[in-house]
């Protein structure tokens, strides 16, 4: 019967350490916010998120739909029929 005692105590140890460890890292989480640098630091083509305690940054380009752009090659000079 003592070997049915001393496992639940070994679990009942591993859950609250586990519980602690869990603890800890959320209130690292919550803590630790994260600073979107400023606006204007990188310019108006750069675009911010935060996510929990990350921060990213993407650059932002202009997308050119293709009727709209030049043909490149022998093909530029050409005019349709």
């Amino acid at each position: 019967m003592t070997s049915v005692f001393r496992s639940r105590g070994r679990m009942v140890l591993v859950l609250a350490l586990l519980g602690l460890v869990v603890s800890a890292f959320v209130m690292t989480a919550v803590l630790a916010r994260p600073s979107a640098p400023p606006r204007g630091a990188l310019g108006a083509e750069w675009e911010c998120g935060q996510l929990f305690w990350v921060t990213s940054c993407t650059r932002i380009e202009t997308i050119t739909p293709a009727s709209r752009r030049q043909p490149y090659g022998e093909a530029g000079g050409l005019r349709p029929v």
